[in-house]
């Protein structure tokens, strides 16, 4: 006789009631049993301000890595470096000893006794860690924030035309320093006016104006940022000395259009693209201004934006257009009329002054 039989016989209950009550007697012992092994196999990391739950056998940095605490690692995780290396503060009895890898490094750099490499350290149980290399960052990037793809900016190109030919009369020490006033003071006036740098070339700096505001405002900010670099290049030429051989010439391209505009690539902040028409006119007017060899080129699109008035005597072709680009090239800046700013824009202008 069955033992399920015995017991109904004894206690007189029936056989089907007792297999039912064993089955969810079974039942709840064995997902008792499997929540139990479950916890077992989990293991609390401590750090500063928080704590994350990980499967048994993975290393510190794998945790930090999963739940995106900031946690320097330049190695990779081979132990051939020490910049992930933590202090434990609670739980170092319960720690692996450390292999002989990540002894020779904690060796080389002297490290005490509670020092441990976090992509080594794989502990077997609860654990406090103190990262000691201070990260700026999360290892992942937080998302961007969300723009619309497609909308009306303005384009800036500044060119170096004679780069090649300075870099044939100076030594590479002094061609590197050039390069180096000629892209900071680009870059300066182009942020000085809330522009986006797009791409950054020996030969060439493109900025985008209009990502965070109207289509006129990016116009005058554009207009401003030009007269800025034609400043920022007499003084840089009047640096180089009074030979015209070493003036640095080059062209500012401007113009007002349609573009669709995203962020690329893992950087941070990341890369700003822009696509469209705003941008096939503005290389037509780079090639025009080369040409002609006029320091300036400035479409039509971006006076009337900007509220200004202007002759028009060139014309720019654009490929796969019916009507060219009305365009100013000229050997000077447009000057910006007082009354063309506003005074809430001013007002910003010279906070930000300010604050540098």
């Amino acid at each position: 006789m069955r033992y399920r039989d015995r017991f109904a016989f004894f206690f007189g209950e029936d056989s089907e009631i007792v297999e039912q009550r064993y089955a969810a007697t079974f039942g709840a012992r064995a997902i008792r049993n499997a929540l139990e092994h479950g916890r077992r196999r989990l293991i609390s990391i401590s750090y500063p301000g928080r704590t994350v739950r990980v499967p048994r056998g993975w290393s510190v940095l794998e945790a930090s890595r999963s739940f995106h605490v900031p946690h320097a690692s330049m190695c990779g995780g081979r132990a051939r470096c020490s910049t992930c290396r933590v202090r434990v503060t609670a739980g170092e009895d319960d720690c692996p000893t450390a292999e002989p890898e990540e002894r020779a490094t904690l060796d080389r750099i002297g490290a005490p006794p509670d020092v441990r490499l976090a992509c080594q350290l794989r502990p077997e149980a609860d654990i406090s860690v103190i990262p000691l290399m201070r990260t700026e960052r999360p290892i992942y990037r937080l998302p961007a924030p969300l723009r619309s793809p497609e909308r009306e900016i303005v384009v800036v190109f500044c060119d170096f035309l004679n780069r090649a030919e300075l870099a044939g009369d100076h030594m590479p020490q002094d061609l590197l320093y050039l390069l180096m006033r000629y892209l900071d003071a680009i870059g300066n006036a182009v942020r000085l006016d809330d522009g986006t740098l797009s791409s950054v070339r020996p030969d060439s700096v493109c900025a985008l104006f209009g990502l965070e505001c109207g289509l006129a405002q990016a116009a005058r900010q554009a207009l401003r940022a030009a007269a800025a670099i034609e400043r920022a290049i007499a003084d840089l030429n009047d640096r180089l000395g009074r030979q015209g051989d070493s003036k640095v010439k080059i062209a500012v391209s401007i113009h007002a259009g349609h573009a669709a505009v995203g962020e690329v690539g893992a950087s941070d902040p990341p890369v700003v693209m822009a696509v469209g028409e705003a941008m096939d006119v503005a290389n037509e007017l780079r090639k025009a201004a080369a040409a002609r060899g006029k320091p300036f080129a400035i479409s039509k699109p971006v006076y009337a934006a900007a509220g200004l008035d202007a002759s028009f005597e060139d014309e720019v072709m654009v490929p796969d257009s019916d009507s060219p680009v009305p365009a100013s090239l000229s050997e000077t800046a447009p000057a910006l009329p007082h009354s063309a700013t506003p005074f809430h824009e001013r007002r910003a202008a010279l906070r930000r002054l300010w604050k540098r």
